[in-house]
């Protein structure tokens, strides 16, 4: 039975370089989590799906009946954005990773 696993981020540089690595391993089910850009990764083991990790309920629909998560996703920033609100993206992604902890030991893990 295949490994069924999470990839958040997915259309990121590290989630796309990760996808290439499982893509056609007959031995990994991928779930591809992406928010607003599709990975460009395709293959018959990965199926992509759009969600705001941001969003509790979200976060417990990708990660239900998933074995691995691999946590790539997360807001990038740019100098301008870190002059304007230099919080702003530190606040984004803890809210992302407590999130996707919170519905990872909801499902079962134990964490």
């Amino acid at each position: 039975m295949a490994t069924r696993m999470l990839v958040a981020g997915a259309a990121g540089f590290i989630g796309t370089n990760f996808l290439n690595r499982v893509k056609d391993k007959e031995e990994f089910e991928v779930l591809a989590v992406y928010h607003r850009r599709k990975p460009v990764v395709v293959s018959g083991n990965i199926r992509c799906v759009q969600a705001d990790l941001r969003n509790p309920e979200e976060c417990g629909k990708v990660t239900r009946d998933i074995e691995h998560v691999c946590m790539f996703a997360g807001r990038l920033s740019t100098t301008a954005v870190m002059v304007d609100n230099p919080l702003g993206p530190v606040t984004e992604n803890t809210v992302i990773n407590t999130q996707m902890l919170e519905a990872a030991y909801s499902s079962g893990w134990t964490i």
